[in-house]
């Protein structure tokens, strides 16, 4: 049994002699009262101070645990030791080589507890996903303008980092609390909320200007909003949430909404249900149904390209269902109006030429859409050049014998007159003669003499229907001269001038009939007007019939 427990000793030794030398090769001293719990051994007199040779044990610890990065471990060294020192200062109160120790002890060791603070303080503020709990132990622990200067440089350092920049505000706002910081608290909540919205915006695509957001929140939103729905793929409600979060008027949204995607979204396709119950409902909860039409008439309607009739036919529905209580202007009534009703007519309409060139440069800059992207949208006539500018450079090269009654509707509803197109149509058919006179002309020189050509017979056939239309007598009279002057000599030319000659005299008897014409200074003026008018009219076709039944007998060449 005492062999054993020799035995049992030298293993003993041998074990503590292995820990010392461990400790000497990790560069830690080692302390003979390592095993003794030093918080409330007693100094005895006439021995070494325990809290000098203790501190300088730990201070060892500590340096190591630093270098190796382990300073949370270090910390928790340092906090312990810390309270050992305390408690064996109230165990030794009495004595004085106890106290003397613990004050130069205590500020060294404070000192080292308030750096490692500092140093985890800053680790984890600038963490990837700071934790709020270890932030808020190590602000305990720092004085109060350590602690502010370190977090003011992680938010400095996350302006970009928009979700960091959220959570660093959270744990702000748990400081202030902490510390009582009213003004910085609001400041903090101020930067929490800001960021999160920065966050949700920043991943939908949405570059936000921080300074100007800062300074006018809703201000920046109004403008941002185009890219919030086109990013967002017009999801209304992340919109109103934004604008109740800070301040901004719930019409603003909806009307920009509204024009958003009557703007961008129709013209590139057809409207899913969905977004057309969306559209319907924003336009039932708009408040200002004033500005509401206004919106849809000169923010939308002018911007949609004039050939996407689908686009503005649904932006003059809805402008007649919200406007139809009597909000709006007069203008805007009629506007709507007639835009239906035109668009009623061109949608059945399918264009014979091309674009001109006043179509092209006109209205080009106020239509979003591009108009020649759809080959639909070659065959239509521009709706905006039509009721806002000049609908002859338009109509002009479409009138033709074959869709002239069509294009009559537009006339009517254009407020143009009729006979206006009548008159155009009976000058392009009798350009297509021009070409058979050069010819004429040509043969005469040869001394033959040519019969009226097929084709001056077949367009002066098609003249006829035409001239019987033209309600004005003086409109009629001057388009029977003047196809009697393209056509060649023969008995169209002569059947055109006895056609004027009867327009005159019909003219003549209405004006010697008409109410109040011996007192009327106009009506007496268009009397003695006509009756020079067939008096010329009638010496011409005399002349020119004289001049035929020449010809015909071989008299004159």
């Amino acid at each position: 049994q005492q062999q054993q427990q020799q035995q049992r000793q030298q293993r003993q030794q041998q074990k503590r002699r292995r820990q010392r030398q461990s400790c000497r090769l990790r560069g830690l001293a080692c302390h003979p009262l390592e095993s003794l719990r030093l918080g409330g051994c007693k100094q005895r007199k006439g021995r070494p101070p325990v809290l000098a040779a203790a501190g300088k044990a730990a201070q060892g610890v500590f340096q190591y645990l630093n270098d190796n990065n382990l300073v949370q471990l270090a910390l928790r060294y340092a906090v312990d030791a810390l309270g050992v020192c305390v408690q064996h200062r109230f165990a030794n109160s009495s004595s004085p080589v106890a106290q003397q120790s613990f004050a130069a002890i205590g500020g060294k060791a404070s000192r080292v507890v308030t750096d490692m603070s500092c140093s985890l303080l800053s680790k984890t503020l600038g963490a990837p996903t700071p934790d709020p709990r270890m932030a808020m132990a190590y602000f305990s622990l720092v004085p109060l303008q350590p602690a502010f200067e370190r977090y003011r440089s992680s938010v400095a350092s996350n302006k970009r980092n928009y979700r960091r920049l959220e959570s660093l505000a959270g744990i702000g706002a748990g400081f202030a609390r902490m510390w009582s910081e009213a003004e910085f608290l609001t400041d903090c909540r101020s930067i929490r909320k800001n960021a999160k919205w920065w966050a949700r915006l920043e991943a939908i695509g949405v570059d936000v200007d921080r300074a100007a957001f800062e300074r006018d929140a809703a201000g920046h939103i109004a403008k941002v909003l185009p890219a919030i729905f086109a990013g967002s793929k017009c999801d209304i409600s992340l919109a109103l949430e934004l604008a109740v979060a800070f301040g901004v008027a719930q019409d603003d949204v909806l009307l920009e909404f509204v024009r958003v995607v009557l703007t961008t979204v129709a013209p590139s396709g057809e409207l899913s249900w969905k977004q057309r119950q969306q559209l319907s409902k924003a336009c039932a909860v708009v408040e200002n149904r004033a500005e509401l039409v206004a919106t849809l008439l000169e923010g939308c309607l002018t911007a949609l390209s004039p050939y996407d009739y689908e686009s503005l036919v649904l932006t003059l529905e809805l402008a007649a269902q919200y406007g139809a209580d009597g909000f709006g202007s007069e203008t805007h009534r009629a506007v709507v109006k007639e835009g239906c009703l035109v668009l009623g007519v061109l949608k059945h309409y399918e264009r014979c030429s091309s674009r001109t060139e006043y179509e092209r440069s006109s209205f080009a800059g106020s239509c979003t859409a591009s108009a020649s992207s759809n080959a639909k949208h070659e065959r239509r006539l521009p709706f905006h050049h039509l009721i806002k500018g000049d609908p002859w450079q338009v109509l002009r090269p479409e009138l033709s014998i074959k869709n002239v009654g069509k294009l009559l509707p537009i006339a009517r509803l254009l407020s143009l007159s009729p006979d206006d197109f009548y008159v155009t149509v009976l000058e392009k058919l009798m350009s297509e003669v021009d070409v058979c006179d050069e010819h004429q002309d040509q043969a005469h020189t040869q001394g033959v003499v040519l019969k009226e050509s097929a084709n001056a017979e077949a367009v002066y056939n098609q003249t006829k229907p035409l001239l019987r239309l033209i309600g004005d007598s003086e409109a009629a009279i001057m388009s029977a001269k003047m196809i009697a002057d393209k056509l060649p000599l023969g008995p169209q030319k002569i059947d055109a001038l006895c056609t004027a000659v009867a327009l005159s005299n019909t003219w003549c008897s209405s004006l010697a009939t008409a109410t109040g014409s011996d007192t009327d200074p106009r009506i007496t003026a268009l009397k003695d007007k006509a009756s020079r008018v067939l008096e010329r009219l009638t010496l011409l076709y005399r002349l020119t019939s004289a001049e035929w039944l020449l010809r015909k007998a071989g008299v004159c060449a």
